[in-house]
């Protein structure tokens, strides 16, 4: 792209497992990616995550996805727990699809290791009849239940996209964000050169309404168009993010390396002047604007 010079896991056994396209750590394919072959490893990886200072913002951690040598299930439970609570970052763990036998659950010397900061748990289905035992060890799965944890950042979101964004509670009709899979990306102009799309802003929560300006300003606004007519999950509310939530992409998402965007240009539907947008460059994250007859990246994102 040319740049202008003036530029919860529910802490029931009932919540969603996390799948591939929600943590690209290992196991997939996507830049970014890592691979843990040893449970102590998962230390490094966790001080380096956003989130996990309270019990209320948990980073989400999957065994099955993250840690692929599970030869000695006592052993690596053991120094998963070890890893948490060394990073001092609290973790909602989710241990489904796991190889690891329902009586290491319930071993006094591993749950105390770790048992401040795993604030909710996702058991395999051989555990179940464990979880009494689990909630006396875990302290803060009492916490998570109550706030009713039911997403998290990094979780594959209901229209099959990637939650990368929680307000923290519902208002406006929406809390969270959701991008599209990396199936949905095209290389797409911005559209409207030379025409002014009044009223578009830059903030959180502005990108529905910025897209529905585009197309007013013009029905073939490309960028825009090809978000309110994706259907992913069979939804119709898409749109292109804001500049603000492009960003959390970024920040929440991409940095982490999770979403397998690459390093590209995307466009956000904030207006720059009627001949250029903000767009936000996904390899050092800085935010510039374009000619909006440049093409760039294409991500659709929803809010519910």
């Amino acid at each position: 792209m040319k740049k202008k010079n003036n530029q919860m896991i529910i802490v029931t056994v009932a919540v969603i497992a996390i799948g591939c396209a929600a943590l690209f750590l290992t196991g997939c394919s996507g830049s970014g990616g890592r691979t843990f072959t040893d449970a102590e490893k998962v230390e490094d990886w966790l001080a380096r995550q956003k989130g996990g200072a309270s019990a209320d913002d948990p980073i989400p951690f999957s065994v099955k996805l993250n840690l692929q040598n599970m030869a000695s299930p006592e052993s690596n439970w053991q120094k998963l727990l070890t890893s948490i609570n060394t990073a001092g970052l609290y973790v909602a763990l989710d241990l489904s699809g796991s190889t690891m036998p329902s009586t290491e659950f319930d071993a006094d010397g591993g749950t105390q290791t770790g048992k401040s900061f795993i604030v909710s748990l996702v058991l395999p289905d051989s555990a179940t009849s464990v979880k009494g035992v689990l909630y006396a060890h875990f302290t803060n799965l009492k916490i998570a239940k109550a706030k009713q944890i039911d997403f998290l950042i990094g979780n594959p979101g209901p229209g099959g996209g990637i939650l990368f964004y929680d307000k923290g509670e519902f208002s406006n009709g929406w809390r969270y964000l959701e991008a599209a899979p990396k199936e949905m990306q095209v290389n797409a102009v911005w559209g409207t050169y030379g025409r002014n799309v009044a009223g578009t802003e830059q903030g959180i929560g502005t990108g529905k309404r910025n897209t529905e300006l585009m197309i007013a300003g013009d029905p073939n606004a490309v960028a825009a168009k090809v978000c309110v007519d994706y259907r992913g999950g069979g939804f119709d509310d898409w749109f292109l993010p804001s500049a603000e939530e492009l960003n959390l992409m970024y920040v929440n998402l991409h940095r982490n390396g999770i979403g397998d965007f690459g390093n590209n240009y995307f466009w956000s539907s904030s207006q720059y002047n009627s001949n250029s947008a903000w767009y936000q460059d996904f390899v050092i994250g800085g935010r510039f604007h374009s000619g909006k007859d440049n093409a760039s990246s294409v991500r659709a994102v929803r809010a519910f």
